[in-house]
């Protein structure tokens, strides 16, 4: 098992840039949305393979409409 990630600060998050992501209290969270719901499937597909090699497991979420959310709280 790999050490947990280190929990990134509001100024972090906004120093990094990272249009797509917010954190909400202690729960970094981005939503992205695609054309059609098996893209957006393919999409989730590859950020849980990922996470999964990393041995991090966020919440993953895939809407009817393609629109595909992620987050961590800090706690996991």
């Amino acid at each position: 098992m790999n050490d947990p990630l280190p929990v990134l600060t509001a100024a972090e998050v906004d120093a990094a840039q990272l249009s797509d992501w917010r954190l909400a209290d202690t729960e970094l969270m981005a939503s992205f949305r695609t054309d059609t719901f098996g893209i957006g499937r393919s999409f989730v597909n590859a950020v849980a393979a990922t996470a999964e090699t990393l041995d991090h497991h966020p919440h993953l979420a895939l809407d009817h409409d393609g629109r595909a959310a992620t987050e961590q709280g800090a706690e996991e």
